[in-house]
C-alpha cells in the first residue's frame, strides 16, 4: 500500500545512516490535495511530530504512558501523559480523532493505536502467534534509533495508521541473532480465526 511504501522509503534515506532531522517532517495529506488542485506554488504544509512524542523527550520518562489524539489533518487535539486523565478513545473516536498510546516496556518502545493495535495484539496472543502476523523490519544502527523513531512515528501518525510499532531500547544487550529487527512495523491482517475470539 502507499502508506507501506511511504515508511520503506523513509527508513532508505540516505543509502545508510540516517541523519537525525531538526525537526522531524514529512509531506502531509494537504499537500496532496494542494497538488491535486494544481497549486503547486503555495509553500507545503508539513506534519510535524509533536516534541513530546520524539524519542529524545519518551525517554527522559520511560515507564509513563502517553496518550494522544490526533485530527484528521495530522493536528494534536488532545495528550495524556500518565500523571493525567486518560483520553476517551470512543468519544475521540466519534469526534474522528486517532488515538495513540507511547509506551517503554520489555525493552521495547512502542506506538500503537488503541484500541485497534493492542486488541489486534491480545487476538494473536490467544491464537498462539498461529495466524498471520505481518510487519516491516528496519535494520537500524544503533546510535540511529532515535532519530528512526521521529521519523517514522511521524509518517505513522500523518499516515493515520490503524496498526503498531516498536523499537527496541536495549541497547548494548540487544542480541545478535535479533539483529535486522530493531525497528518493527505491524501490518494488520484479518484472519477467520479471529472470529472464534471476539
Amino acid at each position: 500500500s502507499q502508506a507501506h511504501r511511504k515508511l520503506i522509503m523513509a527508513a532508505a534515506l540516505g543509502h545508510g545512516r540516517l541523519s537525525p532531522p531538526t525537526t522531524p517532517e514529512v509531506v502531509g495529506r494537504a499537500d496532496q490535495e494542494r497538488a491535486a488542485a494544481g497549486a503547486s506554488e503555495q509553500a507545503p504544509v508539513r506534519f510535524t511530530l509533536p516534541a513530546a512524542l520524539r524519542h529524545a523527550e519518551i525517554m527522559k520518562h520511560p515507564k509513563r504512558m502517553v496518550q494522544c489524539a490526533f485530527d484528521a489533518h495530522g493536528a494534536l487535539a488532545a495528550s495524556a501523559d500518565g500523571t493525567s486523565e486518560d483520553i476517551d478513545c470512543e468519544a475521540a473516536q466519534r469526534e474522528g480523532l486517532t488515538v495513540y498510546e507511547i509506551l517503554e516496556t520489555g525493552g521495547f518502545l512502542k506506538l500503537y493505536c488503541k484500541p485497534h493495535a493492542r486488541f489486534y495484539w491480545h487476538l494473536q496472543a490467544l491464537t498462539n502467534h498461529r495466524v498471520p502476523d505481518w510487519k516491516i523490519h528496519y535494520s537500524i544502527v544503533e546510535e540511529d534509533l532515535g532519530a528512526a523513531w521521529d521519523i517514522l512515528s511521524a509518517i505513522f501518525i500523518e499516515m493515520r495508521c490503524m496498526s503498531g510499532l516498536k523499537v527496541q531500547t536495549q541497547g548494548g544487550r540487544w542480541p545478535g541473532w535479533q539483529r535486522g529487527r530493531e525497528f518493527t512495523v505491524y501490518i494488520y491482517r484479518y484472519s477467520p480465526a479471529f472470529e472464534e475470539h471476539c
